[in-house]
Formats: C-alpha cells, sequence, structure tokens
C-alpha cells in the first residue's frame, strides 16, 4: 500500500508546475506564485510590498478544530476561551458530550470550518472508552481535522476548495519508517473510532485518506485562544491559501487578524479566526514571501528538529545558515514582552513614520523596530 501510494503521488507531483491553478486564488493580491525543481511551488512578491501592507485578508479557515484537552475550555465554532463569569452560557453536545460552545448561536452555527456532524459525534463518544489511552492530543486534534475535511468535502456548495487542499504539498516522498508508522496509527485510530452506526463512512481507498491525512500534517496552523492575556494553543486549522507560502525563521511575512486589536476586544477574548497576511519589512518584487512555521525564540537547532519531525524538510533560510544566529537577538522584531506568545511585531502604518513602530498581535504591546535595511543584514550566510 506505501508504493502504491508514493507512485500516486509522485504522479500527481506533476501539479506543482502547474502554477496557473493557484493564481485565481490570489487575484488582486500582490503576489505571484513560481516553481523550481527541488523547491516546488512558492510566493513572491509582485511588486514592490511596503513594511506593514496587506497582503491577503479575510482569509477563513477551510476546516478548524479545538483540541480533545482544550475542549472543555474554548468554544467549538468560535475557538475564544470560555471565562469563568460567563461559564453559565456555555453549552455542549447533548449526544457525545464532548464539543463544547460559548452560547447558544455557536452551538446552533453550522459553519463549514467547525460542524460537529454525526460521524465525529459517534467518534468522540468512543473516546469515552478504554480506547482513549492509546491515543494522544495530537492524534485525536488530527483526526478531527479530517473527519471535517471530509464532511466539508460532501457539504460544501462550492467544490473548488477541497480541490484547492488536494493541491498543498505533503512531503510524503520524504516520509520515513516512523513518518509512516505515525501515519498508519492514525489509520486504525479511525478505523478503531469510527462505529458500527457509521461503518463505512471511510470507504474511500486507505490512500487516499492517507493522502489527505499528510496534507492535513504538512500545512495545519495553530488555533490559538486568549485566556487572560496569555495566548493558549487550543486547536489546528487549514487555511488554504496561508498554507502556499514557504517556511523561514526569518519571515518576511506573519498572520495577524484583520486590524489592530481594540482593548475591549482584548478584555472580551474576541479574537476571531480570520487571517490577514501582512508585510514585516520592505519587500522587493521577486522576493520570495514566507511565514514562519514554528515559534521563533527557539535555538537554530531546536528550530530545524521540530521543522524535519514536522514538516520533513531541513531548513536553509539565512538565518539557519549564519553560524552566529543564535548569538543575534530576534528579540529586536518581537514583542516586548518576554512573557507573551505574541511573536514578531507587526508594523504600524498608521503611526506617521512608515511603520517604524510595531504592535503584538496578542497583548497589544509596541516597540520599535530596526529598519528594513537594518533587518537585511541582521543575519548573513556563514562563508
Amino acid at each position: 500500500m506505501m508504493n502504491e501510494f508514493l507512485q500516486n503521488e509522485s504522479t500527481n507531483s506533476s501539479l506543482d508546475s502547474h502554477c496557473e491553478e493557484i493564481l485565481p486564488l490570489f487575484e488582486g493580491a500582490p503576489v505571484t506564485v513560481k516553481y523550481a525543481p527541488g523547491q516546488g511551488r512558492y510566493m513572491v512578491a509582485a511588486r514592490h510590498i511596503s513594511s506593514g501592507e496587506i497582503i491577503l485578508e479575510n482569509e477563513v479557515p477551510f476546516v478548524a478544530a479545538v483540541m480533545f484537552s482544550s475542549r472543555k475550555n474554548v468554544c467549538n465554532t468560535c475557538q475564544t476561551h470560555f471565562k469563568e463569569s460567563s461559564r453559565h452560557n456555555v453549552k455542549c453536545c447533548s449526544t457525545c458530550q464532548q464539543v463544547y460552545y460559548c452560547s447558544y448561536e455557536c452551538k446552533a452555527s453550522h459553519r463549514l470550518d467547525t460542524y460537529h456532524s454525526a460521524l465525529e459525534c459517534s467518534v468522540l463518544q468512543q473516546l469515552n472508552s478504554p480506547l482513549r489511552v492509546q491515543y494522544d492530543d495530537d492524534d485525536i486534534l488530527i483526526a478531527k481535522l479530517l473527519i471535517r475535511i471530509i464532511c466539508a468535502r460532501d457539504r460544501d456548495p462550492d467544490p473548488t476548495r477541497f480541490a484547492t487542499f488536494m493541491l498543498l504539498s505533503d512531503h510524503v516522498l520524504d516520509y520515513d519508517e516512523k513518518k509512516w508508522e505515525e501515519m498508519n496509527i492514525l489509520w486504525e485510530l479511525l478505523r478503531e473510532l469510527e462505529g458500527e452506526e457509521h461503518q463505512g463512512v471511510f470507504s474511500e481507498p486507505k490512500d487516499e485518506v492517507m493522502g489527505i491525512l499528510s496534507k492535513i500534517r504538512s500545512n495545519f496552523f495553530g488555533v490559538w485562544s486568549m485566556s487572560g492575556k496569555q495566548a493558549v494553543w487550543s486547536g489546528a486549522s487549514i487555511y488554504l491559501r496561508c498554507s502556499f507560502f514557504n517556511h523561514s525563521c526569518f519571515p518576511n511575512c506573519l498572520v495577524a487578524q484583520e486590524s489592530k486589536p481594540t482593548q475591549q476586544q482584548l478584555d472580551r477574548n474576541n479574537v476571531g479566526a480570520i487571517f490577514t497576511v501582512r508585510s514585516v519589512c520592505d519587500i522587493e518584487e521577486g522576493e520570495e514571501l514566507c511565514l514562519s512555521y514554528v515559534p521563533l525564540d527557539q535555538p537554530t537547532q531546536r528550530r530545524r528538529a521540530h521543522l524535519a519531525t514536522n514538516w520533513m524538510f531541513t531548513c536553509q533560510c539565512v538565518r539557519c545558515v549564519d553560524a552566529d544566529a543564535d548569538a543575534k537577538p530576534i528579540n529586536a522584531f518581537c514583542c516586548p514582552d518576554r512573557k507573551c506568545a505574541g511573536g514578531l511585531l507587526v508594523p504600524d502604518c498608521e503611526d506617521g513614520e512608515g511603520g517604524k513602530t510595531g504592535w503584538c498581535r496578542i497583548c497589544n504591546s509596541s516597540a520599535t523596530l530596526p529598519t528594513s535595511d537594518e533587518r537585511r543584514v541582521w543575519f548573513k550566510p556563514t562563508e
């Protein structure tokens, strides 16, 4: 089965050169798609992009799911963290009692990205059995995303969304024996938890289901919800357009909320799941546009190990190939509050100084940023 799957993926990898299938997704954005052998598809600036400029906006998730361990504290629909003062408003699924909502409105919602289907309900009921101890949070989270993708495929009136998902990279040609073992564990999890009532729902050939699983593994984004003033990792989501951006440990773009959060929004934990991609510096036409997949405050060895384990590549970004990188302060570009997980600051285009200051996506702190010229020489490849 593994050889058959690899053969299919090798044939399908020719899709990487068909950039014209992807370009319509970015109509109106200052980007274009390129392809290079060994690198695959990548996004580049179609013109000069100013620091802090919006590159993509109103990016909604294809699917999203809350971690099993966070289910009693985070809303399934809007992914906001429950406040103790409003616990009396919390609702849950009366059948499986494993999916929670901040309000009746969220429970009544039938949004495609967070739809709690009968199949998922059946699977989550099984997790109350002794089988639960055999699987960790990551396994269950990936399984939930898979179920939601299959349901979205069958319910979405726009079939191009699933077709776009299937164009995402999966790195299966780089899988080692350990990674295939992990994938097979996920497959067995689904088969065991499917339940008699829904037996046969996963009737697709195993290699097709494994193909979806591998794309989830290579393209999910973390869902962060606010608990007080702290950001807590509480789940994962798939954003179709954002998934076409490659990684860099010194990215020139970041994912942010649609607008600078007000104190009222922070107080109410009203941090939505709609993404905006912004530049963090001046970007010239033809430069590759990159996001970061991992926390930037980690040393090089840890970042590279994380990327190799989860995304199946060895990072060769300018920061990773600078032998002195770990001695250089990446925090000059990040939230000044060391207790905050906000990461890179968003250049403030309204500061009247061309984005010389930046604000934190999480705690709303601000600080002066290095200039774009200083940024370009911050890290240098080792000779």
